[in-house]
Parts: structure tokens; sequence; C-alpha cells
């Protein structure tokens, strides 16, 4: 059992971002799957702008010099994300929830972090981590290690 979520992305099944009749969901996208299998691939440094999303030119370098970066998805494996159904949709959540994004975070902007968040009920605190880029942990740990411990012990006061 678990007293309640911290959620960093926003790509949530359910959400708005992932409705459920996704793309991923129909019978021309399985054609394709079918067709193609793990060949079918998502290249995440085609996909992200790591010198924008992280807040510095050359870190799509470092990120590269990681032996345990993950560089590329099978579709296969994203298409799953996107077709799970989980067993307790956002929507009918009664566990509290703290989303986190950082304030200039390119990849999920807070328009479209607060989409989610306004979709999901039960308890939901929003943080916003002023002039946060997309990587809190990595890049705000203080702030964000703090802001994650103050939310924690106040849950186990409950």
């Amino acid at each position: 059992m678990f007293a309640g979520a911290i959620l960093m992305g926003f790509a949530i099944p359910g959400s708005p971002l992932i409705p459920p009749d996704n793309p991923f969901r129909s019978e021309a996208y399985e054609k394709i799957e079918k067709i193609w299998g793990s060949r079918f691939r998502l290249d995440i440094d085609l996909y992200f702008d790591f010198d924008a999303d992280y807040g510095y030119v050359g870190a799509k370098e470092q990120k590269k010099a990681d032996p345990y970066s993950t560089w590329m998805y099978d579709m296969s494996s994203w298409a799953s994300i996107m077709r799970y159904d989980p067993a307790v949709p956002i929507q009918k959540n009664t566990k509290p929830i703290l989303y986190a994004v950082g304030e200039n975070d390119p990849t999920f902007p807070l328009p479209v972090a607060q989409r989610v968040v306004d979709a999901t009920t039960g308890p939901v605190d929003f943080y916003v981590l002023p002039d946060g880029k997309h990587q809190l942990m990595l890049f705000h740990t203080e702030q964000y290690s703090a802001k994650m411990l103050d939310w924690c012990r106040g849950l186990l006061k409950k």
C-alpha cells in the first residue's frame, strides 16, 4: 500500500496528454507495429533538445558520455505506455499526489502540466520550481529534495 505519489512527468495514461482514444490504440498502428516490430523506434536525441531542456550548451554531449542513458525506445515499448489502463484512473484518484514541474520546462510547459493537474481528482498539490528546467532532481537537487521531503513529512503527520 502506498500513501501518495510524487510525479514529475505528465505523460500519464488517462491524462489529457494520453487520452484513451490515442493513435497507439488504433488498428492502423497495430499494423505498423506488426510489420516493423522493434525496428520501429523513437530516437530520444532527435525528439528532445537536451541543451534547451537542461538549460546549458553541452548537455547533450554530457548525456552521451553517460553509459547508462537511454537513447532510444522501441515503439512497442512506447506504445505500451500509451495503451496502459491504470487500475485507478487519475479522474478517480483518492491518494495524495504532488506534481512537480520547473517553471521553464520546455518539455512540459506550465499550461500543459496544469491540464494534467486539473484532470486529477483527490488531494493534489502542484509545485512549480521557480526558474526550473526539465530535470528538477538533476539540476535543482537541493530545492527539489527539500520540497519533496517537506511534502512526505506532511503526509506522515496526517
